[in-house]
C-alpha cells in the first residue's frame, strides 16, 4: 500500500508564517527523503514548499512548555523506562 504524503493547508490562500531561507543543501536532503519515504520526486519549488509547511507545523506541535505547567512536573517525576 503506497503512502501518499499530506499536503497541510492545501485548500487554503494563507500564507506559511514565518517563512525562512532553507539552504540547498537541506532543499536537497528533504528531497532526497521525501522520495525514501514517498515515492514521489519533488521539484525544487515543491520541495521549499512542504520543507516550510512541515517546519511550520513542527514549530507548532514542539513548543516548549511554560515552567510550571502541570504536565512539566509529571514528566520530571516519570520513572525512565
Amino acid at each position: 500500500m503506497e503512502r501518499k504524503a499530506p499536503i497541510l493547508g492545501a485548500d487554503s490562500e494563507q500564507p506559511i508564517i514565518g517563512l525562512m531561507k532553507l539552504t540547498e543543501e537541506a532543499i536537497k536532503d528533504f528531497k532526497r527523503i521525501y522520495l525514501e519515504e514517498f515515492g514521489e520526486a519533488l521539484s525544487e519549488e515543491e520541495a521549499q514548499e512542504r520543507a516550510h509547511r512541515f517546519l511550520t507545523l513542527f514549530r507548532l506541535i514542539y513548543r516548549e512548555l511554560p515552567l510550571g505547567h502541570r504536565c512539566s512536573s509529571c514528566l520530571r517525576d516519570k520513572p525512565k523506562i
